[in-house]
């Protein structure tokens, strides 16, 4: 995952109301767009699907009449690996630094 793609996660779930329905996916898979939506309006909520899924958070299955979506376990594991690794990264760089000026004095 580039640092791109991990920006565009990170904006999109940046937004509460996007939080909360990635969130009810995560516990719930399959869900549908009225089921998600919790007395908001549709096209709000249909906004929002449509925005997790261009950043590949999300992804729409048919069942039946229905659509359903569902939380895109690749996309997470590969996050997941981008946060774990610019972790890895800031501590080692932060101990680099720490190094470097220990050896000034």
């Amino acid at each position: 995952m580039t640092d791109d793609q991990a920006l565009g996660i990170l904006v999109v779930l940046g937004d509460s109301r996007r939080f909360e329905i990635f969130q009810r996916l995560l516990d719930t898979a399959g869900l549908s767009s009225g089921e998600l939506s919790d007395g908001k309006a549709a096209s709000s909520t249909s906004h929002h699907l449509k925005m997790m899924q261009r950043v590949g958070l999300i992804r729409s299955v048919r069942r039946g009449k229905k659509i359903c979506h569902v939380v895109c376990k690749e996309t997470l594991a590969e996050f997941a690996k981008w946060a774990r690794e610019a972790a890895e990264n800031a501590t080692f760089a932060h101990l680099t630094d720490i190094l470097e000026n220990s050896e000034t004095r």
